[in-house]
This record gives structure tokens, C-alpha cells and sequence, in this order.
């Protein structure tokens, strides 16, 4: 009998001027791959989930510029204009680790929902100076920093150029890995 495996996801991605993204709102289940035309915005969904859960990243990196701002957006340092991602994580409710990391952050208790955000704003009115900062749930006082991080162990997983080059590698390809955690039967995976 197989054992049915939890394991934390991302449920839910909001970004508000963002790169490319002026307003996205995306819903997403357990298993999730990203695919699309170059140009389209994948590393930028990816950048944008990062900047919160990604502990490699140092803190100077989660500073961003004006042009990280959505190009529609004229002058917005200037104009007081926001930069903001929240992302929601299911799937950790038998994770008794998780559930004390992220009780602070819990949006819904049925189903049990963590919600992370990440703003870049302006943080001092006088100077103009703009800061970020990234907290648990909706209390902006509740931070959300690097052990937290490091518990959650977010990994990004290098882009796939050539998916039939990779299936091949056993040793280096991060694609062959993915797939024999899915479980996916050689029948399937010939077709």
C-alpha cells in the first residue's frame, strides 16, 4: 500500500508591480511546472517568490531597483508607488515543525493557509527612502527572516533547456530527480 506523502506547497501567488507583473493572482496545487515563451515572465514569478522564501539570497539582494518596478508605472519612487508579493503555503498540517514556524503567519485554520508578503515601500516620507520589509500573516510587525527561511528550505531548481538531453543524466539532472519523487510509471513517461 503506497503511504501518502504532505509535503508544504505554494498555494497562491499575488504580485503587484512587479517586473512584468502589474497585477497577478495565481492559485496553484501541490506540483507545479512552469513553462512558457521567453519574454513570458517565469523568471520573474520565480525572482518574485525568492525574494521572500529564498535564504541564499543575502539581504542587499532583496533591495530593489526602479527598474524592478512595472514598466507602465512613470516616475514611482517619485510617486510613493509599491511593490508588493504575497504568497500562501498549504500542505503542512502534519508538519508539527511548520505549524509552530508558521502559526504567526496562518490566514485560514480550515484549511490551515500561511500567508508570507514582501513589500517594497517608501519608509521614510521626508528622505523618499524606500525599504522592504517581509512578514508572517497579516501583521507587518511580525517579520519573516533568514531562520525561517532556512526551516521552510525553499530551492529553486536551475531552467530546463532540453528536457530529452536531461531525462538522460541521472547524475545532473534536477528534471530525472523531480520525476522519480512523482512517481510516474515508465509507461507514462514514454508517452
Amino acid at each position: 500500500m503506497k503511504r501518502e506523502m504532505y509535503y508544504p506547497y505554494i498555494s497562491r501567488v499575488c504580485i503587484e508591480n512587479f517586473r512584468n507583473f502589474q497585477s497577478l493572482d495565481v492559485q496553484l496545487t501541490g506540483k507545479q511546472i512552469i513553462i512558457g515563451e521567453n519574454n513570458a515572465g517565469k523568471s520573474n514569478l520565480i525572482r518574485a517568490i525568492q525574494l521572500i522564501l529564498d535564504p541564499s539570497l543575502s539581504e542587499q539582494e532583496r533591495y530593489l531597483k526602479e527598474t524592478d518596478f512595472f514598466d507602465g508605472i512613470p516616475k514611482p519612487f517619485e510617486n510613493g508607488i509599491e511593490i508588493k508579493i504575497v504568497i500562501e503555503i498549504k500542505g503542512f498540517e502534519h508538519n508539527k515543525q511548520l505549524n509552530a514556524l508558521l502559526c504567526d503567519a496562518l490566514v485560514s485554520k480550515n484549511p490551515i493557509v500561511a500567508r508570507l508578503t514582501y513589500k517594497f515601500k517608501k519608509i521614510d516620507p521626508v528622505t523618499n527612502e524606500y525599504g522592504f520589509v517581509i512578514y508572517q500573516g497579516e501583521d507587518e510587525t511580525i517579520k519573516f527572516g533568514f531562520r525561517e527561511r532556512k526551516i521552510l528550505n525553499f530551492m529553486v531548481i536551475d531552467a530546463i533547456r532540453d528536457v530529452e538531453s536531461d531525462l538522460k543524466s541521472e547524475k545532473k539532472s534536477p528534471i530525472k530527480k523531480l520525476i522519480n519523487n512523482l512517481e510516474i510509471s515508465e509507461e507514462k513517461l514514454e508517452e
